[in-house]
């Protein structure tokens, strides 16, 4: 009686098993196909360096596309299945590119503190370049200065002198004492929730903190008798438009970079709600930006014209130039990293919207603008990225800074619109991030390139943080007083 029941427990198991491979074989991929199809279709469409990936990269599209296919034929579960997805978004290696799959309505998000733990954490373990662990390095005390771990350093036995200042994100809120000093500028508790309205308000009060304690730190240094400023970028992850302040306070005034749109309804939703705010503001205002009004509406119209370039997921001769392609997905019209304007002074004056629609730095006020008085070094390497990209690329293009380093990861830029150009798989749910936008460098090339240094630092894989310090410190001094 126990033999029949053993026996027919392991029939039972073998039962359960078989249809638990039923459950998970290959017959179970075709919902998923359908993800695929709408993940390379909506990256054809919305995702605004889809066609830079075809002019320069040149990467095998209707092979990455064969690849997913066989591995979601031969996937047992769902885990394989979305590595198959998250293969083709590799594919691209774009930091701004991914499927997110487990989404959080933003509604559904419960409000951060004021000034939460985890940015301020984040911020301080970005520590960059090293230098702390070289002989003649030189720490200031001030409040201004710790905001970015300022410091003098001067290699023992050489003449020149070098002032340092550390941006290892351009996110307002982890800076933990400018954050304190924001929040109570607004009247929030640092740890008080803080819901989108309330960081928006912050984010100003917090930037125009640190726009005063960077322009501080930048005249100790130089009292402190630098001969060049170096500004570390390394390992910086980006952040937010406070960067467009923060490379004026440091280079004095310098033409925004030019952004490409998507030929996409969010950028036309964008631009006709932007004529709307025009149309509506008073009159006196109405006709100050009249020239601004008119370039929307040009840029209005250009993007009225779509352009679909999926063929490419099939037409190997399109995906790797063979055929040139037969439209363009992006306007590349008036629009600049800053706005509708290249460049406007800092203004005491509380910005309206639409000065801040014109030039998105006028949010922060009168933060400090006039050229370097001292030679300026950029620092970045290829967890360099975004925001920073942005800082270290414009200040290059403006001939106001020597980068050093490594080329930048080259995820340019992230998104522009409000609503952003991400769209959902629906076989899984999963939401798919495709960045809006292309920033451009003055010579027309996309930031994607990355930031190429002009003295590049030898740095090994297996190099310590001192090791790294020692060759960044060499390398600036092989720039001499240039």
């Amino acid at each position: 009686m126990t033999l029949f029941r053993t026996i027919g427990r392991c029939v039972a198991v073998m039962f359960a098993i078989a249809a638990s491979a039923n459950a998970q074989s290959p017959a179970d991929a075709t919902p998923w196909l359908d993800d695929l199809a709408v993940l390379e279709s909506g990256l054809a469409r919305s995702y605004a360096n889809f066609e830079f990936n075809l002019r320069e990269r040149r990467i095998d599209l209707p092979n990455i596309d064969r690849t997913a296919r066989t591995a979601l034929a031969n996937a047992r579960d769902d885990a394989a299945r979305r590595a198959a997805l998250d293969g083709v978004v590799a594919a691209f290696r774009d930091p701004h590119l991914r499927i997110v799959w487990n989404p959080v309505a933003p509604d559904d998000a419960a409000p951060s503190p004021a000034c939460p733990a985890g940015l301020r954490a984040q911020q301080e373990a970005s520590t960059g370049v090293r230098f702390d662990r070289l002989d003649g390095y030189a720490p200031l005390a001030s409040d201004a200065a710790r905001d970015y771990k300022a410091a003098l350093y001067q290699k023992p036995g050489t003449r020149t002198r070098y002032g340092i200042v550390r941006i290892g994100a351009f996110t307002e809120r982890a800076f933990g004492r400018a954050c304190a000093a924001g929040a109570a500028a607004i009247g929030v508790a640092p740890d008080a929730p803080c819901d989108a309205a309330c960081e928006r308000r912050l984010d100003i009060a917090v930037g125009r903190v640190l726009n005063d304690s960077l322009a501080v730190a930048l005249d100790e240094l130089r009292r402190g008798g630098a001969d060049r400023l170096v500004v570390d970028l390394t390992d910086n992850g980006g952040g937010s438009d406070w960067v467009e302040a923060v490379l004026r306070i440091v280079g004095g005034p310098v033409r925004a970079a030019r952004v490409a749109m998507l030929k996409h309804a969010a950028w036309r939703a964008q631009l006709d709600a932007q004529l709307a705010r025009i149309d509506a503001a008073p009159d006196d205002e109405r006709a100050a930006i009249a020239p601004v009004r008119a370039a929307l509406a040009r840029d209005r119209a250009a993007l009225a014209d779509d352009c679909d370039l999926s063929a490419a997921w099939t037409d190997r001769d399109l995906a790797l130039g063979a055929r040139p392609l037969p439209c363009s997905t992006l306007v590349t019209g008036s629009l600049h990293s800053t706005g509708y304007a290249p460049h406007v002074a800092p203004s005491a004056r509380e910005a309206s919207d639409i000065d801040v629609m014109r030039f998105v730095a006028r949010r922060y006020g009168a933060y400090r603008e006039r050229k370097p008085m001292l030679p300026v070094a950029v620092l970045v390497n290829a967890n360099t990225h975004s925001a920073a990209e942005l800082m270290a690329a414009a200040l290059k293009d403006a001939g106001r800074a020597t980068i050093v380093g490594e080329t930048s990861a080259g995820a340019g830029c992230g998104q522009f619109t409000d609503t952003g150009t991400g769209f959902a798989l629906p076989r899984s749910g999963a939401a798919v991030h495709a960045p809006d936008c292309a920033r451009l460098r003055a010579d027309g090339s996309n930031e994607r390139r990355g930031v190429a240094p002009d003295v590049a630092v030898p740095w090994g894989p297996s190099d310590s943080a001192y090791q790294r310090a020692e060759k960044m410190a060499a390398a600036l001094q092989r720039l001499g007083r240039r």
